[in-house]
This record gives structure tokens, C-alpha cells and sequence, in this order.
């Protein structure tokens, strides 16, 4: 893949418009598309609106107007000027302010009269003048069609692209302010006579497809062509551009002056469901895979996603690219939908997303999407304290109800005007109603953080309204420290409040009781007796968030993050927990013993553990312990008998300073051909091979990375699986013999 991380700076990249943003100079387009390609004209000084920031696209331009935007997209202003005082038309008076325009279009051949002398520069111009004008703009001449005008031009614009977008409009149509937005548009991106791209004539240059992924200040990244750009911009972009795809226009300094909208990708945005090494599932079961061309942004940064697709987290909304062939050019995950944009803490549920609209001051006509906890959600799944971003342009809503809850310890700068606290031990960034929310509250207040659904503090609330004790993963913990991952991903560290190491590697519920410090309590088990279905994403009757965390365990211990795809088949009874959002959709599911991926899989061996506790004298145990391509594990003392296992292969479950549960592996003998991709076959029996599968070379004592190697090491080969593949059973262990 290519390695796009040093290209990149954090400002990113824009979409062209117009000098004062995006879609934002008229208040009366709504239609995001026409929004853009008018800003594309207004930077280029080619249209300019009717007054009181309007732009009345349905209305109509004169022949005089039409001359004057093909005079400024031509970028002849100054040369049109002297032609004010020309008298060729009997109704073109030097005195009229289109007296320049005019007359350069006629003296270039541009435009003619009406047939009388005059001109009618008053009158609406028609689609048929209007294609004509913009074609001898381009260089074409009557002399170049057999048919009669206009036919023959109209023809030859809609083979070029001219007319793209315009399909309906016959000759005699009175041309829509709209219509000839879309018109100068296409003419930007159409071959001259010459066989030059008019853009590139006119103004210098013309980058090839892109992406824009981001902006800040007049500074915009875009993805062309498969690289990275950082570029300046002759204006101030505004985020509602983020996501066009577009070709950018530049001056002869490589400034961009505009970027036009192209329909040369196709996007579709989805919510991640699993990320895996060579592909992304989304919710609705497709998958986005992701080549060695594909350029990767996560979070608003360029990634390389060989080292990032484990931290892409299931909830996350993802947008992918795709050309014309089907290939995925860029894929977007978790664009900060906050970063830039408005935040709104819910005090109580709106009526509707028409409502909600209001909130972010978006005209309540048209359609509006919501995702909450990454998933499409109604409006009836709002409930107060929720924290509700918006991406204005998509008239999308993403919505969260993460909290989080603990001891306002400190504050950056000072504590009138904070912008960062820390909590838990962990300094959070303030973003948005938080900034003011928390000049409520004095060090030492028992706070909740409201987060948005990237992740980031929008809101802050007295514990007394709200309580945020979200499930984690504890990782590590001693007397004086515990580091946990929560079920969204996010890791915390912190002093404790008191020795947690027996809860190594089970899940937790994170408290606090102490200022500055983590309190953790095991999380009681409560199987829900309920049948989980994989292809629907149902737990009984509920849905799975889309970033629902789905943890394997052994009876609770030895808890391990999985993916849905790594269960094959689970019972009722397997189910052993289930966590909910207020939503009511499933967040966290815990199984007992269903995919294996709790166990430590390798070569067994057993030995002498000593425990000094007791005295002077130590008392001798025996232990056991697992050495694969990861090394030794060490000896741990074990809850199950040992006899016999030495020198064997199999699976080892570990929880703190225990071995609590041993898995042996039944075999078969194999040959190297016996592989297909990504299974093993034994006697007819197809036995899918674990991606974490541990590979042995049986005549040197060593573990060796891939299946390629040990196929390499011999043609006789034996496998190791723990359970039959109807049953989710694996390939654990490969060996040549």
C-alpha cells in the first residue's frame, strides 16, 4: 500500500467555492449539488447573486447577463472594457453597462444580432443561444455543423458534455438561473477546439479527480489520483465542502481558485460493522476492500491502514470511494463529525428531526438522516443528555450517549475559561457547549462528560442528572495503577483506589470515588437467555448497535474482544451477558467459551511454580504454561489436572496469576497441498485455519509466522483443531513433522 503518512499535514482540504464558502454566499439554494457549483462561478467572479445574499435559481438571465458571465469565465473583463464605447448593435448604447460585454462577444464571434441591427439584450436567453454562445466560447463555428442552427450545435454539445445534466431543455426553453449554473460548469471541464481542457486554458491548471478530506484556514488536503495534496487556497473553504469529489482548479502559482463537482466516484457511506486486515464489513453486510492504491483517512489524518485497521472501531460512520472500475480509491472513517461543526446537548427529546434541524439552523424542508451510536436511528431513539452533531451538508445527524463519570480534577489554561480538564486521571479536550458547561463546576465536583459520537466532550453535567459507568476490558492493574479499554475503544490509566489485580482480564464497570483515581467493580454476569442472530445483528428481540463490543471469555474470565465474524455457531446458553444503550439496542455482549480466542494455543509444557507466601520455607505447585511464535508464557499456577500434558499441543485460558481452563486439540495428517485459502482439508473435512494460527517446525524446535513457511519446512504436515467446523472449530496449530 502506499505509504501516504509523511505527504500529510492535520489542515486539510477543501472543496472549491466561493470566496466567502461553500454553499453558504445564498440563502435561497438549498440543494447542496446547485450550492456548489454556484460557489464554483461566484470564486471565479463569473455570477454574483441578485441582492440580499439571493440567488433566485429559478428565476431567468438576460442575453446581456449571459454575455457577462461568458466575458468573466473567459477571464476577458479587462479586454471587454474597451469595448464600451462600440456601436454595432441599434440597442447598445455606450452608456449601458453590458455595452462592453456585448460588444467583445460580437467582435469575437461569440454572439450576433437578432436580425434588425439590434441585439435584445433584455430579453431571456433561450437554451439554444445559450449553448451556441458557450460552444463558439469554446472555439466551434457554424461552418462545423451540417445541421442548422442551433441543432447543430446543441448536437455537438451534448457529445461533448456540455449539456450534461440538462437533458429536457429543447432549443426554444428559457434557460433557469440554475440550469446555467450547471451549464458554465460543464463548459469548465469541456475540450476547446484546440483539444485542450477549457479550465486549463483559461486559468492555468486542473488537477485530476479528487477527494477533499479536509480544510482549515485557507489550507485544504485532497486525495488525487491515489496522493496526498496539501494546497492554499485563494479563499476560505468551509467544512460543508469536505467529501466532494471534485476537479480543482489552480492559478499559475498551483493556488486553488475553484474545485468543480464531478460524478467521477461513486460514495456511499456506511457504519463500520468489523474492520479486518484487507477489508472493512459495514452493518449492511457489504465489504469495502481495501488495495494497496486505496488511501486510508481516519479520524481527519491520513493512516496506513496495515497498522491502523485494529483500531477502527465497529459504530464507526465510514464513507468509501469507489472509480469506475469498482475499485475503492479512499476510504473516510470517523471524519470528526464534531470537528468544525455545531454540538447540541439534548435537555429532552425533540419532536422531530425537523425539530433538531432547527437547533443547527437548517431550513426543517427536505430530508434528514440520524445515526445514534452508529446506527440509523429514528428521532424517537433521541433521549435527553444525548449529544447530537450535524454534517450540514449531508443533512446527516450523528448522535451519542456515551458518558462518563468522575472528579473535575484540574483545568488548562485556569478555571474561568478551561478548554481542557482532566478526570479520572486522564485529560479530556473541551469542544463546544462543554467550554461553558463546565465554568459551572468547581475543582472537585462530581461531573459526567457528555460525549459526541467521535468521541469528544460536547457537554458536562452534575453526576445528579446522569451517571456514565461504561463496561471496559481491564488490561493491567497493580496497587498503584489500572489501565482499561472501554467497550468504544477509548483507554484510560490512572492511579486506584485500590489492588484490582484479580481483575485482570475481565470486565469491569469504571467508577470513580477517589479524585484522580479509577475505581473498578467486576461486572456481574446476567445471562439474557436470549438466541443471538448473527445475519440480522439481533439479540431476541433487540438490535445490535452497530458498535455493539462482542467479548469471548471462559465463564466470565480471560475476557478477549471478537468480532461477530469469528462466530461461527452459539447457543442461548452461550450468551452469558448483555449490556444496552438507551435506545435500547444491544452495546455489549459477553459469550462464554464460543470462539476459542480466550485460549493461548501453542506447545504445553509443565514445571515447578514456587510460592514464597507461606514462610521461608516456598510451597511446590505445579504449573503450566504455553510457548508459541510469541514466545513462553511462563508457569502459571493452574485449576485443572496437569498430568500428561507436557510436550503436547493445545489451548491454555489465562486469568491474573492463574491457568484457569486447558482445551486439549485433536489432529489430523495433512500434506502441503492440502491447503486452500484460509482452509485445511483432512479427510474430506474442510477446517478453517485460524488467522492467529501457530505454525511449528518439528526438526528444529522453532515457530516460524506463516502457514507458508511451515508448508515449505515439509510436506508432512499435521494440524491441530480444537472443536469440529460445524461447531466453530479451528485449525489452532500446524506442524511439519
Amino acid at each position: 500500500m502506499k505509504k501516504i503518512l509523511a505527504a500529510l499535514l492535520a489542515a486539510v482540504m477543501l472543496l472549491g467555492a466561493l470566496s466567502v464558502g461553500a454553499g453558504a454566499s445564498f440563502s435561497d439554494i438549498t440543494d447542496p449539488d446547485l450550492a456548489r457549483r454556484a460557489s464554483v462561478l461566484e470564486q471565479l467572479d463569473v455570477i454574483n447573486g441578485v441582492g440580499d445574499g439571493r440567488f433566485m435559481p429559478e428565476g431567468f438571465f438576460t442575453r446581456a447577463e449571459f454575455c457577462k458571465m461568458t466575458v468573466h469565465i473567459l477571464a476577458k473583463q479587462g479586454e471587454a472594457a474597451q469595448y464600451a464605447a462600440s456601436s454595432i448593435f441599434t440597442d447598445v448604447r455606450a452608456s449601458d453597462w453590458f455595452s462592453g460585454v456585448v460588444h467583445y462577444c460580437a467582435r469575437n464571434g461569440i454572439v450576433l444580432g437578432i436580425g434588425d441591427g439590434s441585439f435584445a439584450p433584455r430579453k431571456n436567453i433561450y437554451f439554444g443561444e445559450a449553448v451556441t454562445v458557450l460552444m463558439r466560447a469554446l472555439g466551434y463555428k457554424d461552418t462545423d455543423f451540417v445541421l442548422p442552427w442551433p441543432q447543430g450545435y446543441i448536437a455537438e454539445a451534448a457529445k461533448i458534455g456540455l449539456s450534461d445534466g440538462l437533458p429536457s431543455l429543447g432549443r426554444d426553453s428559457v434557460l433557469t438561473r440554475a440550469q446555467a449554473v450547471r451549464l458554465f460548469n460543464n463548459m469548465l471541464l469541456c475540450e476547446t477546439t484546440g483539444g485542450a481542457v477549457f479550465a486549463e486554458t483559461v486559468y492555468g491548471g486542473l488537477s485530476d479527480n479528487a477527494v477533499i478530506i479536509a480544510v482549515g484556514g485557507n489550507k485544504m488536503t485532497a486525495v488525487c489520483d491515489g496522493v496526498i495534496k496539501e494546497l492554499t487556497a485563494e479563499f476560505t473553504p468551509e467544512t460543508n465542502m469536505v467529501g466532494t469529489v471534485c476537479r480543482l482548479v489552480t492559478d499559475a502559482r498551483g493556488h486553488v481558485r475553484a474545485a468543480i463537482p464531478t460524478e467521477a466516484y461513486t460514495a456511499r457511506s456506511v457504519t463500520v460493522a468489523e474492520s479486518k486486515y484487507t477489508y472493512i464489513l459495514d452493518t449492511d453486510g457489504g465489504r469495502h476492500v481495501i488495495g494497496e492504491e486505496t488511501v486510508v483517512v481516519v479520524d481527519g489524518r491520513p493512516v496506513d491502514y496495515e497498522s491502523a485497521w485494529i483500531s477502527i472501531r465497529p459504530g464507526a460512520v465510514m464513507t468509501a470511494y469507489y472509480d469506475s472500475y469498482g475499485d475503492c480509491v479512499l476510504v473516510t472513517v470517523g471524519a470528526n463529525a464534531s470537528a468544525g461543526k455545531d454540538i447540541v446537548v439534548l435537555e429532552s427529546a425533540p419532536a422531530s428531526l425537523s425539530t433538531l434541524a432547527v437547533m443547527f439552523g437548517l431550513d426543517q424542508s427536505g430530508s434528514f438522516v440520524l445515526y445514534k451510536n452508529g446506527t440509523l436511528s429514528a428521532v424517537s431513539d433521541l433521549k435527553p443528555y444525548d449529544v447530537v452533531t450535524c454534517d450540514k451538508a449531508s443533512r446527516t445527524f450523528f448522535a451519542s450517549d456515551f458518558r462518563l463519570t468522575g472528579y473535575y480534577e484540574s483545568a488548562w489554561p485556569n478555571y474561568e475559561t478551561p478548554t481542557k480538564i482532566n478526570m479520572l486521571g486522564t485529560e479530556f479536550e473541551l469542544y463546544g457547549p462543554a467550554r461553558d458547561d463546565i465554568t459551572a463546576f468547581s475543582k472537585g465536583a462530581r461531573i459526567t462528560l457528555l460525549f459526541t459520537a467521535d468521541m469528544r466532550v460536547g457537554g458536562v453535567v452534575s453526576s445528579g442528572k446522569v451517571v456514565g459507568e461504561p463496561v471496559a476490558l481491564c488490561t493491567q492493574a497493580s496497587t498503584d495503577s489500572a489501565s482499561v479499554t472501554l467497550f468504544n475503544g477509548m483507554e484510560l490509566s490512572a492511579p486506584v483506589s485500590g489492588n484490582y489485580s484479580s481483575l485482570v482480564g475481565r470486565l469491569v464497570k469504571v467508577r470513580s470515588v477517589d479524585a484522580g483515581k479509577l475505581s473498578l467493580v467486576k461486572l456481574d454476569l446476567a445471562a439474557p437467555g436470549k438466541t443471538l442472530y448473527l445475519e440480522t445483528r439481533m439479540l431476541g428481540d433487540a438490535q445490535l448497535a452497530a458498535s455493539c463490543a462482542v467479548y469471548d471469555s471462559v465463564n466470565g474470565r480471560s475476557v478477549r474482544r471478537v468480532e461477530l465474524s469469528d462466530i461461527t455457531s452459539v447457543t442461548p446458553s452461550s450468551v452469558a451477558h448483555a449490556e444496552y444503550d438507551t435506545a435500547g439496542r444491544v452495546n455489549v455482549i459477553v459469550l462464554n467459551n464460543v470462539t476459542g480466542l480466550s485460549y493461548e494455543y501453542g506447545l504445553i509444557w509443565v514445571g515447578a511454580v514456587y510460592d514464597f507466601s507461606f514462610g521461608d520455607e516456598p510451597e511446590e505447585t505445579e504449573g503450566v504454561g504455553v510457548s508459541n511464535s510469541r514466545g513462553d508464557t511462563g508457569l502459571f499456577n493452574c485449576t485443572f489436572y496437569t498430568t500428561g500434558l507436557n510436550g503436547t499441543f493445545g489451548g491454555v485460558a489465562f486469568d491474573s496469576d492463574y491457568a484457569i481452563s486447558y482445551v486439549p486439540l485433536s489432529s489430523a495428517a495433512v500434506t502441503r497441498a492440502d491447503f486452500l485459502e484460509g482452509y485445511a482439508v483432512a479427510g474430506g473435512t474442510y477446517y478453517p485455519v485460524s488467522s492467529d494460527v501457530q505454525c511449528y517446525i518439528k526438526d528444529t524446535g522453532t515457530w516460524v509466522a506463516t502457514v507458508d513457511e511451515v508448508r515449505t519446512a515439509s510436506n508432512s504436515l499435521r494440524i491441530y483443531f480444537d472443536k469440529a467446523p460445524e461447531q466453530g472449530g479451528m485449525v489452532r496449530v500446524i506442524v511439519a513433522e
